[in-house]
Parts: C-alpha cells; structure tokens; sequence
C-alpha cells in the first residue's frame, strides 16, 4: 500500500495496478461481477482522454488525519454485471463455494484484459459525453 499515490484511485499506481503486474486474482465470495472492482483498472488502460471527476480520500500523519482532493477517472460499474455475464464463459473462471455462498475465482490480469477488449466496454467508455 506505500506505493499508493494519492492521485490515482483505482489505476496503475494503485494497489489494484500492483495486484495486476503480480498476477494475482480476485475472489467473488457471494456477489456477482456487478463488485468485481479489478474491472476498474481496464478503464484507466482504455486509449484517449477519460472524463475526470474530483475524489476525495484521508490519511493519518503523525497521528493527524488529513483530507486530500484529487482529479481521476470518472469510473463507471453500470456495465459490471453484462461484462461479468460475458467473461463468465470464458475458461480462465473457477467456480466453487464458501460455506453456502457460491463464490468465482479469476486471475485479475485476464479479467482486466478481457475487460479492455469487449466491445460494449469499449463502446460505453470511449463514445464521450
């Protein structure tokens, strides 16, 4: 988490983008693709000039906690659940349960990079405002 910089919420110098260079993966304990934030990182990787909207986030120094302002992407889960329907199918997704909840196992990298290139993704991101 040190190498979180405080202008970047979800990206490359999150640690989402240090999940992703690692090659880790991400468990979906009882929800569905609509919560699987890793898909945010594939925005920020998405060519052009994304829309940007003000964040705000707090830290502790020294004990003092502190409020920072800072301009991102402006992210966008409304399409989650469809990618999430289409990725489903894909054979790099594990299945399973924990406890009583039916929970999805996939690598971050191929979520991210499936992500990046589905159409509708795409689409919905790089037609502008």
């Amino acid at each position: 988490m040190a190498g979180h910089r405080l202008d970047c919420h979800l990206g490359e110098h999150s640690p989402l983008g240090w999940l992703y260079r690692a090659d880790a993966a991400v468990a979906l304990l009882g929800v569905d693709y609509a919560a699987c934030t890793a898909f945010h990182l594939a925005e920020y990787r998405l060519p052009g000039e994304p829309q940007l909207r003000q964040f705000r986030c707090f830290t502790s120094e020294q004990g003092v906690r502190r409020e920072h302002a800072f301009d991102d992407i402006d992210l966008d889960d409304g399409d989650f659940s469809e990618l999430g329907d289409e990725i489903d199918n894909e054979p790099f997704v594990r299945r399973g349960t924990v406890g009583a909840a039916a929970c999805k196992w996939l690598p971050i990298r191929a979520a991210v990079d499936f992500a990046i290139t589905w159409p509708p993704f795409r689409q919905r991101r790089l037609a502008g405002p």
